[in-house]
């Protein structure tokens, strides 16, 4: 007879609230070494999703999802997609480090426009 599910589940679920800080659950994630966590409410019994590694690291990241996407595998983040300026890949590498449980990050990050070149606006420079 084929396993079943019920053979091979696990019984003791880490869970988190809507109401979990992201910081938490990326804590929970770290900790008991999990890509995802349900979220659920009634005492546990009503699954409204599930948060994953990614989730987080795209929500601490603050870009655009739909341009960028996040892959976690056993604590390596790989950054793949556009952003919309060179200047920002630095910061989104530093942050996915930054995150709990994060080993190493892999970027292969492009970008739309390399301001790293360009001279400050006059409305930029400070006058001394």
């Amino acid at each position: 007879m084929p396993a079943r599910v019920q053979d091979v589940m696990t019984i003791e679920v880490v869970v988190a609230q809507p109401t979990t800080p992201v910081k938490q659950v990326a804590r929970l994630l770290a900790d008991h070494r999990l890509s995802a966590l349900p979220v659920v409410v009634d005492g546990r019994s009503r699954v409204l999703g599930v948060v994953s590694e990614a989730d987080l690291l795209g929500h601490e990241l603050l870009v655009d999802p739909a341009r960028m996407e996040v892959e976690v595998r056993d604590g390596v983040v790989s950054l793949t997609g556009r952003v919309e300026r060179r200047s920002l890949i630095p910061i989104v590498v530093r942050l996915a480090g930054a995150t709990e449980g994060v080993v190493r990050v892999q970027d292969w990050l492009t970008f739309d426009l390399d301001d790293t070149r360009l001279p400050p606006s006059a409305s930029n420079r400070q006058r001394i």
